[in-house]
């Protein structure tokens, strides 16, 4: 069994910002499923177990707003009795460029709250993270206001490809795993031709 939980925030407010990206991975790896409406229980959006490659996945986009993903991450977790390492977390990164992705099979928080929610309530770092790059904050810029911000139009499209090509490296990892997929989750440049750096 795994889980793949991409972090966001609830309510219209934060809908297509760049903390939500984790959310709108989920949304896209959905469509591509064809999976249907979610049921609303462990305090989030939730689809499955379904069937992906011969694995039982669940997807969840967590309700408890970023700084407390882990409720609803670690919620799941035991029900399932889904081991960290099973668990991919898709969240959004400041420190990564536009049209960027990072995957490690596990590691801190890296100050991100959603993060740092979830390891908490895993009591584990040792669960994989997908990253989408998102842009530094500018200076003089409230990090706040920046992270719960939407895209300008041109990077729009450039988010929107991030989110298609990340939904297709979540389905890949439901039967591969973190480590077949880093060097090319991590060479992928959707800002380039072909996708790649």
């Amino acid at each position: 069994m795994r889980l793949i939980a991409g972090l966001g925030n609830p309510g219209t407010d934060y809908a297509l910002t760049r903390h939500n990206v984790g959310w709108d991975v989920i949304d896209c790896v959905m469509d591509r499923l064809q999976a249907g409406e979610p049921s609303t229980k462990f305090g989030g959006a939730c689809w499955g177990p379904l069937n992906v490659d011969g694995e039982r996945v669940v997807f969840l986009k967590p309700y408890t707003y970023m700084n407390n993903s882990g409720i609803a991450v670690g919620e799941v977790a035991r029900f399932y009795k889904i081991e960290p390492r099973d668990i991919l977390v898709v969240v959004d990164d400041i420190n990564l460029p536009l049209g960027r992705m990072r995957i490690r099979s596990k590691g801190s928080a890296g100050g991100h709250n959603g993060l740092k929610s979830v390891i908490a309530h895993l009591n584990s770092g040792d669960f994989p993270r997908l990253r989408l790059g998102v842009d530094p904050c500018p200076p003089r810029c409230d990090m706040a206001a920046w992270v719960t911000g939407r895209f300008s139009a041109d990077d729009r499209r450039v988010i929107d490809r991030s989110i298609e090509k990340a939904s297709a490296f979540c389905l890949e990892w439901c039967s591969s795993g973190a480590e077949k997929l880093m060097n090319r989750v991590n060479s992928c440049d959707v800002r380039s031709v072909n996708g790649e750096a």
